[in-house]
């Protein structure tokens, strides 16, 4: 088994067999953690994707201060709940207009 911090240099490194080492080990702990947040099985499947991606292009931005894989829980989570807040605003916007319209045919 390798670990983190060889995983994590030989992805700096552009490796592409630990970015799948990476997923085939992380995959499941970043679905749940997504799953857990946003509450749809599509939109987990989707952001745990995203939270994928981000790893690659960030992965210089990790310091190594903590592990890995709570650098990758914290993404996951900020993603999850990014994605809810901008549901919601989504949610109060369409109750607004739908309010106003409703007003604009009283008149």
């Amino acid at each position: 088994m390798v670990s983190e911090e060889i995983l994590v240099e030989q992805l700096k490194q552009g490796d592409e067999a630990a970015f799948k080492h990476i997923v085939d080990t992380y995959q499941n702990m970043v679905y749940n953690t997504c799953l857990g947040i946003v509450k749809s099985e599509e939109d987990a499947e989707d952001l745990a994707q995203e939270v994928f991606v981000q790893v690659y292009q960030s992965i210089n931005s990790f310091k190594g201060e903590s592990k890995f894989s709570t650098w990758l829980y914290r993404i996951a989570t900020t993603k999850s709940l990014d994605h809810e807040r901008k549901r919601s605003e989504k949610s109060v916007l369409a109750l607004l207009k739908a309010f106003l319209e409703r007003m604009r045919r009283l008149k």
